[in-house]
C-alpha cells in the first residue's frame, strides 16, 4: 500500500463513531451509517463519509486524510469543493474533518480552519493532528480504535509504544480476533513506515498474530503479485539482452 490512507480506512471503517467523536472533541456520537463516497462530479472520492446525529440534528461528517505532498490552499479548495457537492447530493449539513497524518508536534491536536472565497463566502474544516500527542496521551485519552496509530504521534515511533500498545490490544476482549489482528496488521506497517526496523517489528508483533486479518492478507497478496510481475519483467529483460547479444554478436553476458 503506497499511503497510510488504506489502513487508516480499515480502523475508520471498524469503528466510525470512534474517530469521527475523537475530531469532533466528544465523548461520543451517534452514527446512522455510512454514505456513498463516490462524487463522480470530482476527480477522486473522498475518504470517508458518514451520516450522523448531532445534539438531535443530522449532519454529514466528511473525511480526509491529508497527504504530505498537498499544499494547505489546494487542500482546502478540495474540501470546499467536496462539502458542496456532498451538500448538493444529502441536502444535509457538512461537517469536514482533515486527519492529519504527517502533522506538526507544536500545532494543536484540534483546530478549524477556514478558506474565504470572497465576502461572506467561506469553507470551514477541522484539522485533527495526532503528532500533537505523546503516545501516553494518545493510549490514555483516545478510543482503542485509535491505539494502533501510537507511531503517528510525536514520540511514538520507538519499540517501547509499540510494544505496549500490542500488548494492550491482545488484551482487548470488546473485538473478534479477526479485528485485533487487523489493529496489529495496521500497527505494524504504520511503524514500519515510521521507520522502524522490520526485525525489531516482527519480534514485537509476531507473523501469527496477525494472519487472521483480511488487511494483511491483502497485503500479501498484493506483495506476492508486486513480486511475480517483477519476475516476469526480469525474465523478459533476459530474453531481450540475449536476443540482443547474439543480434550483436557479443559472446560476453557480462
Amino acid at each position: 500500500m503506497d499511503s497510510f490512507d488504506s489502513w487508516v480506512k480499515c480502523l475508520v471503517a471498524e469503528k466510525p463513531a470512534n474517530f469521527i467523536a475523537f475530531g469532533l472533541g466528544l465523548p461520543d456520537v451517534e452514527v446512522i451509517k455510512p454514505e456513498p463516497t463516490a462524487l463522480p462530479s470530482r476527480a477522486r472520492d473522498v475518504d470517508g463519509l458518514y451520516r450522523i446525529r448531532l445534539h438531535d440534528l443530522p449532519f454529514i461528517i466528511h473525511l480526509e486524510y491529508h497527504r504530505r505532498h498537498q499544499a494547505k490552499d489546494d487542500l482546502a479548495c478540495d474540501v470546499a469543493e467536496a462539502q458542496v457537492r456532498i451538500f448538493r447530493r444529502e441536502k444535509t449539513p457538512v461537517l469536514s474533518q482533515v486527519w492529519d497524518l504527517y502533522g506538526d508536534p507544536k500545532a494543536p491536536l484540534l483546530k478549524d480552519h477556514t478558506i474565504d472565497f470572497g465576502p461572506d463566502c467561506k469553507s470551514t474544516y477541522r484539522r485533527v493532528n495526532l503528532r500533537a500527542l505523546s503516545w501516553q496521551q494518545l493510549f490514555k485519552e483516545a478510543p482503542s480504535s485509535l491505539w494502533p496509530l501510537v507511531t503517528l504521534t510525536r514520540d511514538g515511533a520507538a519499540s517501547g509504544p509499540v510494544q505496549k500498545v500490542t500488548a494492550a490490544i491482545l488484551e482487548r476482549q470488546d473485538v473478534s480476533s479477526a479485528v485485533l489482528a487487523d489493529h496489529l496488521t495496521v500497527l505494524r506497517f504504520i511503524a514500519e513506515a515510521e521507520g522502524l526496523p522490520i526485525q525489531l517489528l516482527l519480534e514485537l508483533i509476531p507473523r501469527n498474530k496477525m494472519i487472521e486479518s483480511p488487511l494483511y492478507q491483502s497485503i500479501l497478496q498484493e506483495g506476492r503479485a508486486d513480486g511475480e510481475t517483477k519476475g516476469e519483467a526480469k525474465r523478459q529483460a533476459k530474453d531481450l539482452l540475449r536476443v540482443l547479444l547474439r543480434r550483436f554478436d557479443y559472446t560476453d553476458e557480462s
